[in-house]
C-alpha cells in the first residue's frame, strides 16, 4: 500500500492534510445523524494524513477491512443489476 504523508507538500500533502481536517470536521457534525458514515470519514482522513502512527496502524487495518466490504458490497450491486438487465430483456422479448 502507497502511503501519503501529510506534510509532503511536494506529493500533495498539504491539500491531503486540508482535506482530511475537512473530513475529520464533517465527520464530527454527522455522528449523531450517522455514526457508519461519521466512522468512513475519520477513516478516510486517517488514511490520506494520518495525524500520528497509531491513527496510520488503525487507518490501515480499518482500511483493509473497509475495502472487502466494499467489494462485497460491488458484486452484490453487479449481480443485482445483471439480473435486472435479464428481468428486463425476458419482459421485452428476444430483440
Amino acid at each position: 500500500m502507497t502511503r501519503v504523508v501529510a506534510n509532503d507538500v511536494a506529493e500533495g500533502g498539504a491539500d491531503l492534510a486540508e482535506l482530511a481536517a475537512e473530513y475529520r470536521t464533517l465527520a464530527f457534525k454527522i455522528m449523531e445523524r450517522s455514526n457508519v458514515a461519521a466512522a468512513h470519514l475519520v477513516l478516510a482522513a486517517a488514511t490520506l494524513a494520518p495525524e500520528c502512527e497509531q491513527e496510520r496502524e488503525v487507518a490501515d487495518y480499518f482500511g483493509e477491512v473497509v475495502a472487502a466490504f466494499a467489494d462485497q458490497l460491488a458484486a452484490i450491486h453487479r449481480r443485482r443489476r445483471l439480473q435486472q438487465l435479464r428481468q428486463g430483456e425476458q419482459l421485452d422479448g428476444p430483440r
